[in-house]
């Protein structure tokens, strides 16, 4: 009798299953998917596989200043290593500046990728953007960066990234910022993950200390002008600070986060 319940229930399951709709996405996949739910993600580049890269430095350049309203830049001082899953973020910072509508590129003259806009915040007297490039030509090439309007004194600089994700725009470098001030200690946090990275760039028409960060440049060349740009990694919200020594004068910050990739 017990095996006939058994057979009876067994045979029941059987024919419950057979009334499910088939997939075929789903031949041959697991009926028990919490068992590996810490080891998968849902989200993002590499949905549904493991992730478990980590944003990574690469290489930076040195920053170019431009004075006596220049209305661009260029250098070719960043070697881009050949890593995988390669960004380039540029940095802008523009004093005593009336410019708009900038634009950067990557290998100009060669394959001339243009790079994106991330973000641009303007205060008083100054400015701040950030570009961004998945997938840059790795080798030394020139970053060529223009703009309309005037920019009193400009800076510009770069730095590479691997084990970024390689979607671009606002996914590959997303919750992008900006804050603003006239006190003598500038702040700015940016949305980030432990796997992320973040970088922030400040101009001001004064001159700026060391940061609490890394730094990716730091450069008081022009006369009431400063221009820095630093970066994080692996924080979830990390807090970017700068304290201006000129003394309490007008500062403007921008910042973007940088997203991981899955392997």
């Amino acid at each position: 009798m017990r095996i006939f319940k058994a057979g009876l229930v067994f045979a029941t399951f059987i024919l419950a299953m057979a009334q499910l709709p088939f997939d075929h996405r789903n031949a041959g996949k697991s009926y028990f998917p919490e068992l590996m739910a810490s080891s998968i993600t849902t989200t993002g580049a590499g949905k549904g596989t493991a992730c478990s890269a980590s944003v990574a430095f690469d290489a930076k350049g040195t920053a170019n200043f431009a004075s006596n309203s220049a209305t661009s830049a260029s250098f070719n001082n960043l070697t881009v290593g050949s890593g995988s899953n390669r960004a380039l973020i540029a940095v802008m910072s523009e004093s005593n500046s009336s410019a708009l509508a900038e634009t950067c590129t990557w290998d100009s003259g060669g394959t001339n990728q243009v790079m994106t806009l991330i973000t641009a915040a303007s205060g008083i007297g100054a400015r701040a953007v950030i570009f961004g490039l998945v997938n840059p030509i790795a080798g030394n090439k020139t970053l060529a960066c223009s703009y309309t309007g005037v920019a009193g004194n400009l800076f510009v600089d770069a730095i590479s990234f691997t084990k970024v994700d390689q979607t671009g725009g606002a996914t590959s470098f997303p919750n992008s910022t900006s804050s603003t001030g006239s006190a003598s200690n500038t702040s700015l946090s940016i949305t980030s993950s432990t796997r992320g990275a973040a970088v922030d760039s400040i101009g001001t028409p004064s001159s700026i200390s060391v940061p609490g960060q890394t730094q990716i440049y730091l450069d008081n060349t022009g006369s009431l002008s400063g221009g820095a740009a630093s970066y994080n990694l692996g924080t979830a919200s990390p807090s970017f600070s700068w304290t201006i020594t000129g003394g309490a004068r007008n500062w403007v910050e921008a910042g973007t986060a940088i997203a991981p990739s899955c392997n």
